[in-house]
């Protein structure tokens, strides 16, 4: 019978065996994987082997000299399998990123020396460590801690079926590296594929702009000798036609790019890299990526070179042709000046062709520098891969509506054809109405009763606040520094602004609690306000509340808190003049008062316009932007703290790394805003059943178009935040306001818009009010106040 002791001997002669291998000098890179990929297996294999023995002994007590053996199976040594574990697999990621890279750019042999040696050293330093921790639990097994132990084990569960469960996702992981790589050398080979033929196309192209140089030089050097310069000029006629005829009839040899292209794959997550034990992925569509990279930066620069050569060969049966037909009247009186003619029209003519030459070497360079990033090893870098900027795209769009499908020549008619059904796949698709693609956005954003309680727990405005300790850190510590100057007696007044959504309120409710947690006097519209046993109402002026605050705290050193400054507007108030006056207020008692201001970006430059209203703030702060770890950990803690399992629309929970993966995607579709990233998780919840809360992520896109209009109607929901009709009326007068009337309709209609109807105002839907932002700062960052 298999004994735990045995067991262990076991698993620690193949590591014995791991240690030996990686002292060998010859062992290739190749050979170290395929060993990588075979110990994880049996390692893996031979640990469950030991700790189901162990964990067996510690169910039942049947032995007790084995049973702290046991529990440090369960536990130390599980830890350190689990690590050495982690260890290969990313020694095999960094094998195969080495592998892809050498294949594109190879290495020099030292280089690889170094890098196999290292990994080699690394991988038996790490097996050694086991190995000995191995020899002392076996040859030092006592029975000293036995009781302890198992009262331990009685209280607390043994962790052994989560190392297990790692372990089969490790080797999971490791298996699927290994398809990965077989994958990536395939698009390799074919991207070797597409760079040879583009390189073959441009390699002609060069070649048949020389030919066409030296058919013209030819006959320039027969004006020089008294040979029979007619039967030269058709000569060149010929070749030129020769030229002419090879460059129509010339099509892109098998395969086409179509053919290669559609051998890549579409859309799928390829692990990238790896850090502290997690591995990054990317979601790339290979097909797609290369195909428009290649259709915007580099095959615009090809048709420039064909149309170019098209171009010159026209001319050059156009000139020769004139020439011949000059011959034929040329004379003994006027034979030296024809020739003269004819010399200034060839040299006019070879001088085209050498700008020619020298322009497409220019054209080559540029393809030469983009082929330079047309790696696949690309996908490994930081960056996105094959990265197009919008407006590249864009005037490629311009480009290939004047120029891909009214040009005469036929060159590249195979690559055109593939351009035309592209764009045919485009139309169909942009045959969907901005209103229509706004209104599925806006669907599938929802909240739904379904999920209401899961989505709570995000959105709940002050719900786990301290979570925003990670996120706010570095501007905790520059408040920190404010209040300690005021508390040294200098004027400070701080500001802090984000768009919306960003946490302005948590974060300067954090910031009241933390620092003045019985010493803080918020102000805000229409609320009474109690102060040091005081109480006032504030309504809608804050200049009469600002006036009875004077009068209530002196000598108390508080913090104002006036949160969200553009609710104060109101029709019966001149807004501007109680910012003045704010403003004054500031000035003269911000020794005695810590000022703390929130506010959203769009009001603060219109009043910056007016009246350099951040001028009198010391600090200024800009809660905008989170980092990708802090809503990562925000959303988890929430998360957490609902006590639901996630699960894919099959009902099975997702992985670590699924879950990685989404956190990114959420991340990146709410632009490090942290309420929109809550806000985005919790629209993709769609049915709560029992303890499980079923979870599809969808990347969605938002295609509301903002002109002058609705521009400049949306800048005052912007502005101020809410708005009654009345108020809309006094910000854009009455006359105005009718003309806007269908405007805003049409914005509610689109649900763009949204009204209170217990308050009867009106303000931007929070489900895209920050997407609306995004396109108002591209469409209205000129405008000037």
């Amino acid at each position: 019978m298999l004994t735990l002791k045995s067991s262990l001997v076991d698993l620690k002669e193949h590591l014995d065996e791991i240690v030996q291998t990686h002292t060998q000098e010859h062992l290739s890179i190749v050979e170290l994987e395929n060993h990588l990929y075979n110990d994880i297996e049996i390692i893996i294999s031979k640990f469950k082997e030991s700790s189901e023995i162990a964990i067996h002994n510690i169910n039942n007590n049947e032995n007790e000299e084995d049973f702290e053996l046991s529990y440090k199976t369960t536990t130390s040594l599980a830890e350190k399998i689990k690590s050495f574990c982690i260890l290969i697999r990313d020694e095999l990621l960094e094998i195969q990123i080495s592998r892809i890279k050498n294949i594109e750019n190879p290495f020099d042999i030292e280089k690889w020396k170094i890098f196999l040696k290292e990994l080699k050293s690394v991988i038996k330093e790490v097996a050694q460590n086991i190995i000995d921790f191995l020899n002392d639990i076996l040859n030092n097994n006592s029975t000293k801690n036995l009781k302890q132990l198992q009262k331990h084990t009685q209280i607390v569960q043994n962790p052994i079926e989560v190392y297990w469960k790692q372990l089969d996702i490790l080797l999971e992981q490791s298996q699927s590296l290994k398809e990965q790589e077989k994958e990536l050398f395939n698009i390799q080979k074919i991207i070797a594929q597409v760079k040879k033929l583009l390189g073959d196309n441009l390699s002609k192209n060069t070649e048949t702009l020389s030919l066409l140089t030296n058919n013209i030089q030819s006959v320039e050097e027969q004006l020089n000798v008294e040979e029979d310069l007619v039967k030269a000029v058709q000569d060149a006629l010929k070749k030129n036609d020769d030229f002419f005829r090879l460059n129509q009839s010339e099509t892109i040899d098998e395969p086409t790019l179509e053919d290669l292209f559609n051998q890549l794959p579409k859309s799928k997550t390829y692990t990238v890299g790896h850090n502290g034990g997690y591995l990054s992925q990317k979601n790339i569509d290979f097909n797609n990526k290369i195909d428009s990279w290649l259709e915007i930066l580099v095959l615009p620069l090809y048709n420039e070179i064909s149309e170019q050569l098209s171009h010159l060969l026209s001319q050059g049966k156009f000139t020769l042709s004139n020439i011949k037909n000059k011959l034929s009247l040329i004379s003994d009186s006027n034979i030296e000046e024809s020739k003269s003619d004819i010399k200034k029209v060839l040299n006019d003519l070879l001088n085209n062709q050498n700008n020619a030459l020298n322009n497409l070497k220019d054209k080559k360079e540029k393809i030469e520098e983009k082929m330079s990033q047309f790696y696949v090893s690309e996908i490994f870098n930081n960056k996105d891969f094959l990265s197009l900027n919008i407006q590249s795209s864009m005037n490629q769009l311009l480009r290939r509506n004047q120029t891909i499908y009214t040009a005469s020549q036929n060159r590249f008619k195979k690559i055109k054809e593939f351009f035309s059904s592209i764009w045919s796949k485009l139309t169909i698709r942009n045959q969907i109405t901005n209103r229509e693609k706004t209104a599925n956005f806006i669907y599938e954003r929802r909240w739904t009763k379904e999920t209401e309680i899961y989505d709570q727990v995000f959105q709940k405005h002050l719900f786990l606040g301290d979570v925003f300790t990670i996120s706010r850190l570095e501007e905790e510590n520059r408040l920190k520094e404010a209040i300690a100057l005021w508390q040294e007696g200098f004027h400070v007044a701080i500001l802090v602004k984000g768009n919306p959504l960003s946490g302005k309120t948590t974060f300067a409710n954090k910031i009241s609690n933390q620092f003045f947690p019985k010493n803080t006097v918020k102000l805000e519209p229409n609320t009474v306000v109690r102060c040091f046993g005081r109480k006032f109402k504030t309504e809608n002026n804050l200049k009469e509340s600002l006036e009875q605050l004077s009068k209530n705290v002196s000598g108390a050193k508080p913090l104002i808190w006036i949160d969200d400054l553009e609710l104060w507007h109101s029709p019966e108030t001149d807004f501007l003049e109680h910012i003045r006056y704010l403003k004054d207020f500031i000035s003269k008692k911000s020794k005695e008062m810590l000022f703390l201001v929130t506010i959203n970006p769009v009001l603060l430059r219109k009043l910056d316009a007016f009246l350099q209203f951040s001028d009198e703030f010391l600090t200024r702060i800009d809660v905008s932007l989170c980092g990708f770890d802090e809503i990562k950990d925000a959303i988890n803690i929430r998360h957490a703290a609902t006590q639901k399992i996630l699960v894919n629309k099959e009902e099975q929970e997702l992985t670590s790394n699924r879950k990685d993966v989404i956190l990114s995607e959420v991340f990146e579709d709410s632009n490090g805003n942290i309420g929109e990233a809550l806000q985005n998780w919790t629209h993709h919840s769609r049915k709560i059943i029992d303890n499980k809360v079923i979870f599809d992520y969808k990347k969605l896109s938002f295609n509301f178009n903002i002109n002058d209009k609705n521009g400049l109607l949306l800048e005052q929901f912007f502005i101020y935040k809410k708005l009654s009709d009345q108020a809309l009326i006094s910000s854009l007068g009455q006359e105005n306001f009718e003309a806007y009337r269908p405007i805003i309709r049409n914005l509610i209609n689109e649900k763009i818009i949204i009204r209170d109807y217990q308050t009867n105002l009106l303000s931007i839907n929070p489900i895209v009010i920050n997407e609306v932002l995004f396109q108002y700062h591209k469409m209205m960052s000129s405008h000037v106040y």
